[in-house]
């Protein structure tokens, strides 16, 4: 493509826009196309084209800004001056947090410009600076955006109950990414809620939630297929086995030999699932038989 287009400011904003019909006129769209594209998505059509910009335009601030406005992540096509000037790279992080990765290293250490990128896309928080991984105020917006993005925290903010309690209210996967301390508490108001919302979570709690049966019978009250993720200590208990099979018949595959020998027990399971007569013991399988 001759040089004079590539630095042509108003051919390459043309470039820009969701329409490229003026670019297509001149005849030099399809030369910074990729074989396979099809439309493609708009913002990797941004990007490409600020790297195929001549280097003036890519120092250029008025078109940089343009262009991160538009797909912030253009700006890891532009130059490290422009991934270093401030105003340009907070345009850029309010546009997709993903930007912050692009930016340079003082800049991902900005805590206005951190805490931009994560609210626009919490799991962003992997590429600040170390300090402000431990920022109460950007860890509370990170994981308020994605609760997921509690991994990405400092182990001090992992600790902090009000913090863990934000990100697993947006996603009870947090749970893991919490303190093994509060994981660990039976008693723990947050533990308890995202138990009580969503059973699955038991199989990320710690070994001692798992073999706690008050916790353990609040999961498989609300569904019996918890019983797969109790610790083996509590296979072998009446209640919680009973509790399980009631909701799920297939969980008696999970109950010790001894309660799969259980006439109640595995009477509960075939009512609730024909197929749980598999996993009755051969004896007793003849009996109800």
């Amino acid at each position: 493509m001759p040089v004079e287009i590539k630095s042509d400011r108003e051919i390459v904003l043309d470039a820009l826009l969701p329409n490229l019909e003026s670019f297509a006129i001149r005849g030099y769209c399809l030369e910074i196309r990729p074989r396979n594209y099809a439309g493609g998505c708009a913002a990797e059509w941004i990007c490409r084209v600020v790297s195929y910009a001549a280097p003036g335009l890519k120092t250029n601030r008025d078109f940089v800004v343009v262009a991160v406005r538009k797909n912030g992540y253009a700006l890891g096509s532009a130059s490290t001056e422009m991934r270093s000037d401030r105003e340009v790279v907070l345009e850029a992080v309010r546009q997709n947090g993903h930007a912050l990765g692009v930016a340079c290293l003082e800049l991902q250490a900005d805590r206005q410009i951190v805490l931009a990128a994560v609210s626009e896309n919490g799991l962003v928080l992997e590429c600040a600076a170390p300090k402000l991984k431990m920022d109460h105020g950007i860890v509370i917006a990170a994981v308020g955006n994605n609760g997921v993005a509690l991994c990405h925290a400092a182990w001090e903010c992992q600790a902090d109950l009000m913090i863990v309690r934000a990100a697993v209210a947006q996603n009870g996967m947090a749970l893991k990414y919490s303190s093994t301390e509060l994981m660990e508490d039976p008693n723990d108001e947050i533990v308890s809620a995202v138990l009580h919302n969503n059973w699955r979570k038991l199989y990320h709690a710690a070994g001692g939630l798992r073999a706690d049966k008050v916790t353990v019978l609040t999961a498989v009250t609300q569904n019996g297929p918890a019983f797969q993720y109790v610790s083996q200590e509590l296979w072998g208990i009446r209640e919680i086995v009973l509790s399980a099979v009631l909701l799920n018949g297939m969980a008696l595959q999970y109950a010790s030999e001894r309660l799969q020998y259980n006439y109640e027990i595995v009477n509960a399971a075939i009512s609730q699932n024909q197929l749980a007569s598999s996993f009755a013991l051969v004896q007793l399988q003849t009996h109800l038989g």
